[in-house]
């Protein structure tokens, strides 16, 4: 086995976590890598438990032409709709290149595969927007995706058009959903939000997430597709929103909780601007503490042996698999303590943090700016007990230094805030 087999088979044996390391290391290989790739997606393409994304994902990354055909197939064969997201996105990077077949595919493929040509489209730039005109005449059973895909683009030429189709749609049509987001978009009323935008890297893009029953988060086109599918094969569920009217569609959101692009609104104790902050949504009362706590979660996974923030989100999802299986058994505050965990560490990734002591320094210098990030006195942000805990975690003694105040079970939520067993934490 050369060297280009044994990382995919390594990537392929990893039953727990995403092989984002991996993944790395077989895209670095580049075009030699497309081959192999695709001969083992297809090997093992009828096991039950084989999940392909990941390989396509590299594939996806090489930007090859060569792969076109073998993605193109893809989309006409797959049922599964998290394979044929992977798909469409792989070959919308091969940019104007991809464009012919995607047209093709378009004309000649089935209605599952022409939805998802449709999806490819707009993904592939604005050198596809003609197409996608074109296509709202042709296929009016697909607006919902074409309408996105439009809106993803920015092409405001097509604003009222878009609100005419809008309005001769059936009440159970499965496209007035999107449609009105793209007109939303399109109009300025509510501009669209990262996870329809599709802005996430494949580092967190396609990762598996036990709180979505093991699968990656949603992007639009699938849960477009979903619902179109549905809706093809007579199941509409009975608690889908209704349709709204268009005056309302065009309406400015003044929804309070729903926010776009990272504004997260005011505070309702302090009054003052809530902020992401290393992934988390936190105020002036809380910026310094919460990331003094995320600082702590890395401190102890050094401590545990792990070195870079791939391995640790892997030991996140062994923790659910380990300690309870299924996300629902997880119970409320485990489920706060690891989605807490996720974020910091993604957020991390995202950052150009791959190994943990980088993320501890990129903590650190966010502490430090937090006065620039409001326009405040950097001291309005901490308090002697805070300052000193924050020297406690530097010098790797934790959130919780009174250790012996009781004996802690086996069992027992870990007293460092980590979220887990003890037995999994402090306690190995």
């Amino acid at each position: 086995m050369n060297e280009i087999e044994t990382l995919i088979q390594n990537i392929m044996d990893q039953e727990v976590g995403y092989p984002i390391e991996g993944m790395r290391a077989l895209i670095a290989k580049g075009e030699a890598a497309a081959a192999p790739l695709q001969a083992a997606v297809l090997k093992r393409a009828e096991e039950k438990w084989f999940n392909p994304v990941p390989l396509l994902v590299v594939l996806g990354e090489l930007r090859t032409a060569a792969a076109l055909p073998f993605f193109i197939e893809r989309l006409k064969a797959s049922k599964d709709e998290v394979v044929l997201d992977a798909v469409s996105d792989a070959i919308s990077k091969l940019g104007e290149k991809a464009l012919p077949s995607v047209v093709k595919l378009l004309e000649d493929g089935e209605p599952g595969a022409k939805y998802w040509a449709l999806a490819t489209l707009g993904r592939i730039g604005k050198t596809a927007i003609p197409h996608l005109r074109a296509a709202l005449k042709k296929y009016p059973e697909h607006a919902g995706v074409i309408a996105l895909s439009l809106g993803k683009l920015d092409d405001k030429s097509v604003l009222e058009e878009l609100k005419a189709i809008y309005v001769a749609l059936r009440e159970d049509s499965p496209c007035h959903e999107d449609v009105g987001d793209a007109i939303g978009h399109l109009s300025g009323a509510e501009p669209f939000t990262h996870e329809q935008l599709n802005l996430h890297p494949w580092v967190t893009l396609w990762r598996p997430r036990p709180v979505f029953g093991w699968t990656p988060s949603a992007t639009a086109a699938r849960v477009g597709y979903i619902v179109w599918d549905e809706h093809r094969q007579g199941r509409v569920p009975k608690d889908r929103p209704a349709k709204r009217p268009l005056a309302e569609v065009l309406k400015p959101c003044t929804d309070p909780h729903h926010h776009h692009h990272g504004e997260e609104g005011d505070c309702a104790e302090c009054g003052r601007k809530i902020r992401r902050v290393a992934g988390l949504a936190v105020c002036p009362d809380n910026a310094f503490g919460s990331t003094l706590h995320q600082e702590d979660l890395l401190q102890q996974c050094l401590k545990h042996g792990l070195k870079t923030i791939p391995q640790a989100l892997d030991d996140l999802d062994d923790e659910v698999i380990t300690d309870a299986h299924e996300w629902e058994d997880f119970g409320d505050e485990r489920q706060d303590a690891w989605l807490l965990a996720q974020h910091t560490f993604e957020f991390l990734l995202l950052e150009g943090c791959d190994d943990l002591q980088a993320g501890i320094e990129k903590l650190r210098a966010l502490r430090a700016g937090l006065g620039k990030l409001w326009g405040l006195p950097q001291e309005e942000f901490y308090d002697d007990e805070l300052k000193a805990l924050e020297a406690n975690i530097a010098a790797g003694r934790g959130i919780t230094v009174q250790r012996d105040a009781a004996k802690i079970g086996r069992n027992d939520p870990c007293p460092c805030s980590s979220g887990k067993k003890y037995k999994k934490c402090c306690g190995k």
